[in-house]
């Protein structure tokens, strides 16, 4: 087997480079490259990443738990720091994926991108925690990718992609996006959780307003609105947020 595999890519200034696009993709979504190398380095230090998917799985359970923990004291940096070692232990270079029987598993996929979508629903509370609404939106974009492999009616995957709808759509909306764009999200979200979720619920109405006090105006007025920053208290999050039985799945 030759496992690395390799494109040309032509930037916009002419120059041409190669590409690995067998690298590992998942942590460098969300860090630049000395961060990931600091990243990766912390980890070798710790708990390094082991061979074996039942291994690998395990670990990112357990960082993710990690994460969890600092998110429920609000030291959101470190519950992003926690999550992105957790995403590391799930994230296969081609190479690995077949060393470890992925391709040959329906089982094993379907457990690797439910830890891959559980842990970026657990990245976009924290980084939505802490303000950071494009990171939010870019951690439930791609979980939502990964979490849509798994539908399956009646089953609580559908909770999971509930989570990332909603915490999209908050974070759309204080980004100050088009409202009507975090309306639908949120709206989708109480679908799929059936109105179980008082808190969603409450957003639903929230944005409902907004999206109808912000029309037929948006269009001229995008990038002007003003958008209200909601300072997180640990506490609150924790109430928001907290499944204690289900911790292991997401926050």
């Amino acid at each position: 087997f030759h496992f690395l595999c390799w494109v040309v890519c032509a930037l916009m200034d002419g120059v041409t480079v190669l590409q690995d696009v067998d690298a590992e993709q998942l942590v460098e979504h969300f860090c630049l490259p000395k961060e990931a190398e600091s990243l990766r380095e912390w980890i070798g230090k710790t708990k390094p990443r082991p061979t074996g998917f039942a291994e690998r799985e395990g670990l990112a359970l357990d960082r993710r738990r990690e994460g969890n923990e600092f998110f429920r004291k609000g030291d959101w940096d470190k519950a992003v720091w926690f999550y992105l070692a957790a995403l590391h232990s799930v994230d296969y270079s081609k190479k690995d994926a077949i060393l470890d029987g992925l391709d040959e598993s329906v089982e094993k996929q379907r457990s690797l991108q439910e830890a891959r979508a559980t842990t970026l629903s657990n990245m976009a509370a924290a980084f939505g925690a802490k303000d950071d609404n494009y990171n939010a939106i870019r951690a439930a974009d791609l979980g939502l990718l990964f979490a849509e492999k798994l539908k399956r009616p009646g089953h609580w995957h559908e909770a999971l992609r509930s989570k990332l709808l909603s915490r999209r759509a908050v974070a759309k909306s204080r980004r100050g996006d088009d409202p009507r764009d975090a309306l639908a999200d949120i709206q989708k979200a109480v679908n799929l959780d059936q109105g179980k979720d008082h808190a969603m619920q409450a957003t639903l109405r929230r944005l409902k307003a907004n999206a109808k006090a912000s029309e037929p105006a948006f269009s001229t007025m995008k990038g002007k609105l003003s958008t209200t920053t909601t300072t997180t208290t640990a506490s609150a999050a924790a109430a928001a947020l907290g499944e204690e039985k289900a911790e292991e799945r997401a926050l």
